[in-house]
């Protein structure tokens, strides 16, 4: 059991934790449509200051402002592509995805090979 209850930073979404576990840990099942949409997403949330607007030829390739099937899958958002490619990996990869999840608290970990629970603490590594 942990020493530390309630390590965590922020509250438990279990949407947008499975979206980053399935981002963060199986996105070699990514499409060339689907990583032009993930560096158009990073690139729309980037924190870099931005001095010159939009039309910057720059931005607009590294946005994928030009890039019609990149608009399109951007067209609910955001979160919502991301989310889209989520659900996609999971139906089209379901035999190949191993979501791991804490056997104290069953949320989902951090990885596919985690052995200590990112939420409460609990680890579950080998006792030697």
């Amino acid at each position: 059991m942990s020493e530390f209850p309630n390590r965590s930073p922020r509250p438990y979404d279990e949407e947008q934790e499975l979206t980053w576990y399935v981002l963060h840990n199986y996105h070699c099942f990514a499409t060339n449509l689907d990583r032009r949409v993930f560096r158009s997403i990073h690139g729309r949330r980037s924190a870099l200051p931005r001095t010159t607007a939009p039309e910057n030829s720059v931005w607009r390739k590294w946005e994928g402002w030009d890039d019609p099937e990149v608009n399109a899958a951007l067209a609910g958002g955001l979160d919502a592509a991301e989310h889209n490619f989520r659900n996609r990996v999971l139906k089209e990869h379901a035999q190949d995805i191993h979501i791991n999840r804490c056997g104290q608290c069953n949320r989902i970990v951090r990885t596919p090979q985690a052995r200590q629970c990112f939420w409460c603490g609990y680890d579950w590594h080998p006792k030697p």
